[in-house]
């Protein structure tokens, strides 16, 4: 059971992992058009610049095409955007593997081990062999 669960929340992770490199892709395509707010601009202003564009179904903004520059502007944001947006991704998914490593116990340096489990374990006599010789030389020097 304990396994089940971690394969769920592994799973879990996975789905959020590539919000941030989704996110700017989507956001700096080339291909969207700008939008615009009708009550900062005129429809004649927005015919003076002479790019494609239409109005929304409200009449509340104008979407505009993007100039060459802005198109520029989105594929290098792109290009040096990319590799940070995956760093955080990744972060984000070793942060909750770790993590959940953590709560369940199966990290290797969690250090827990239950006293049921450790009858018959070897690493677990050794430390509580550690365990003891440590606390006998802490009494003998607060002594």
């Amino acid at each position: 059971m304990k396994w089940l669960s971690l394969v769920v929340w592994l799973l879990v992770a996975l789905q959020l992992s590539s919000c941030a490199t989704k996110s700017l892709w989507v956001n700096t395509s080339a291909d969207r058009y700008k939008r615009v707010r009708a009550d900062l601009v005129s429809e004649e202003d927005v015919k003076k610049k002479d790019l494609p564009y239409f109005k929304s179904n409200d009449g509340s903004s104008y979407y505009v095409k993007k100039t060459t520059g802005d198109r520029v502007w989105d594929y290098t944001l792109r290009v040096f955007g990319t590799p940070v947006a995956v760093v955080m991704d990744a972060a984000y998914v070793v942060l909750f593997i770790g993590t959940l490593g953590l709560i369940s116990g199966i990290a290797p340096y969690s250090g827990g081990v239950s006293e049921g489990e450790c009858k018959n374990n070897t690493r677990c006599n050794e430390q509580k062999a550690d365990d003891k010789t440590a606390s006998q030389a802490s009494s003998s020097a607060k002594e």
